[in-house]
Order: C-alpha cells, then sequence, then structure tokens
C-alpha cells in the first residue's frame, strides 16, 4: 500500500531539509547537489532547499532531477 504522505512528493520541487527528514527522506551517500535559498513547496518557509530528486526516499521512487 502507497503511503500517502509521500503523494505531496510527486506535486512538488523544492523542499528544505527538515520536511525531508520528516518525509523519510534520506541523502545518498557520496551526493553532491546546489542548494539554494527558496520557499518550500512542503512547509511553505523560505530556507535552503534542494530538488526533491536529490533525495532518496522510502518508496524508492525516483522523482524530480538528478544527475
Amino acid at each position: 500500500m502507497p503511503d500517502k504522505k509521500l503523494e505531496i512528493l510527486d506535486r512538488i520541487g523544492y523542499l528544505c531539509n527538515a520536511c525531508a527528514f520528516r518525509l523519510g527522506g534520506r541523502w545518498p551517500r557520496g551526493h553532491v547537489a546546489t542548494y539554494h535559498d527558496g520557499v518550500c513547496d512542503v512547509c511553505g518557509k523560505t530556507a535552503a532547499v534542494a530538488n526533491v530528486g536529490d533525495w532518496n526516499w522510502p518508496d524508492g521512487k525516483r522523482r524530480g532531477m538528478r544527475d
């Protein structure tokens, strides 16, 4: 059964670390990404944000962009 709280990840572009961790995201070992100051698509706060695709998610689904 899909995790309902992860469905938001299919509709967003950028999120802050706090929201990513709260949703179960884990930063891939050795992964390097560019953060920028912006508005988190989850909590709406201004913070350093990265693309949703930079994270590994508990359901294993690839989202967003990753080089």
